[in-house]
């Protein structure tokens, strides 16, 4: 079911004089081409999404899968066909330099719900039951609701391992520090490629399926982008969903609420159907002017 199509509807395609212009499966396609000219994979393959989101995938020398998404890379060809390889080949040429000199794991933040935590550690002490909470595989830092929270990764580009008391060691116990390091990690590395897209007072953002909802945490760094009706109101259903409207909007409310509930009901990684605010650094459930703090 296309969910964000019922909720935003396509984003028009700005006029660009040019007759030519190429559609996103196209540009995909030249993309695709051209990786495998520049960067020669064996294999290169094309996917997407039910919001016409496309990405180009190959894998590397060591067998993980690499992966560039679109968006960003489309939009700027949108605004100026004429330079279309030069577009191409500067987006191959920076997403490569990136995964090339990720040479150590990176701390960043991720949103999980207390439902996960609790079955997660469950399974922990069934499998380790002399083990302390010192020894368990999870970081925790509560937020002001009643359903997420934030735990932290290490991810290297290759894998993502959760981050245990091992790692905050190196902090001297610091949870702040590492808090911290893991939010500036996150700004550096992806606040760079975020993606709006909808317009009159409902968005959603895309970025790389495994960060979307992290970017909650970053609200303020991409907040003046957004021009809604009221206080931004933030629906977070699923691990790669993100979706914004105003507080002062009745329909969209309605609609994202809607879209919420049926994302978290389907999506293998689920969140949570409640909308939220974000106030000085926490996510707060939203209850139309009655924000709940725990």
């Amino acid at each position: 079911m296309e969910l964000l199509r019922r909720l935003f509807g396509k984003k028009p395609t700005p006029s660009s004089g040019n007759g030519n212009l190429l559609d996103a499966n196209a540009f995909a396609q030249r993309y695709a081409a051209t990786v495998k000219e520049l960067l020669g994979p064996a294999e290169v393959r094309i996917q997407s999404d039910d919001t016409n989101r496309f990405s180009v995938r190959w894998d590397s020398e060591a067998g993980w899968e690499i992966c560039h998404f679109l968006d960003n890379a489309y939009d700027t060809y949108r605004h100026d066909p004429e330079n279309l390889d030069q577009i191409i080949h500067t987006y191959i040429r920076s997403q490569d330099q990136v995964t090339q000199t990720q040479d150590e794991a990176v701390v960043l933040p991720v949103i999980k719900t207390r439902a996960w935590l609790d079955a997660s550690l469950e399974q922990m002490r069934q499998a380790f039951p002399d083990a302390t909470p010192e020894q368990m595989p999870f970081l925790i830092r509560p937020l002001s609701n009643d359903e997420l929270l934030i735990t932290y990764v290490e991810d290297s580009g290759e894998q993502m391992r959760f981050v245990g008391g091992e790692v905050l060691e190196k902090f001297g116990g610091d949870r702040e520090a590492l808090h911290r390091l893991a939010l500036d990690n996150l700004q550096r590395q992806w606040l760079p490629h975020l993606q709006l897209k909808g317009g009159d007072g409902r968005y959603f953002v895309t970025l790389d399926t495994n960060y979307e909802a992290s970017m909650a945490l970053l609200f303020e760094h991409w907040r003046e982008r957004l021009e809604v009706a009221g206080e931004p109101v933030l629906a977070i259903p699923a691990r790669d969903r993100l979706m914004i409207c105003g507080s002062e909007d009745e329909e969209s409310l309605g609609k994202l609420r809607r879209v919420a509930t049926d994302m978290a009901a389907e999506s293998p990684y689920s969140l949570s159907s409640a909308l939220f605010v974000f106030r000085d650094g926490d996510l707060l459930a939203f209850t139309n002017g009655l924000e709940k703090d725990n």
